[in-house]
C-alpha cells in the first residue's frame, strides 16, 4: 500500500464538485450529458430527484477534467471551477448535480400498456 503525504496527497485525493442548471428538456439533456461523460470517463452512479434534478458520480482521468468541463458547459450552465492543468492519468471523482429549470416536482414514469 502506498502512503501519500502533504500537498501531493491533498491534490490527488480532492473530489471535484460541479453544479449546473439546464433549461432544455430533461430526457434529451440527460442523454446528452451521459454521452459527454462517457466520452471522457464513466458514470459510477446517478440519482434522480423527482424531475427537478439529477446527480452523477463520475470517474475521469485527471488530464481529461478540463475537457469534460468545457463539453458539459456547452449543454448545461455550469458554475466556474479552477481548471486543473495536469498530465496525470490518475482517476478523480467528479460529483455533478444538474437542476432542470423546467422541473415541477411531479415526477411520473410512463409505463406502456402490456397486452394480455
Amino acid at each position: 500500500m502506498q502512503i501519500f503525504h502533504g500537498q501531493y496527497y491533498n491534490e490527488m485525493m480532492k473530489n471535484i464538485f460541479w453544479t449546473g442548471f439546464c433549461k432544455k428538456d430533461r430526457f434529451i439533456s440527460i442523454s446528452e450529458i451521459e454521452d459527454i461523460i462517457n466520452k471522457y470517463g464513466f458514470i459510477y452512479d446517478f440519482k434522480e430527484f423527482s424531475d427537478i434534478s439529477i446527480s452523477f458520480i463520475i470517474s475521469v482521468e485527471e488530464h481529461k477534467i478540463n475537457e469534460l468541463f468545457i463539453e458539459l458547459n456547452k449543454q448545461i450552465s455550469l458554475r466556474e471551477f479552477e481548471s486543473i492543468n495536469s498530465p496525470s492519468i490518475n482517476e478523480r471523482i467528479v460529483f455533478l448535480n444538474v437542476t432542470f429549470l423546467r422541473g415541477t416536482g411531479n415526477f411520473k414514469v410512463e409505463i406502456p400498456a402490456v397486452p394480455g
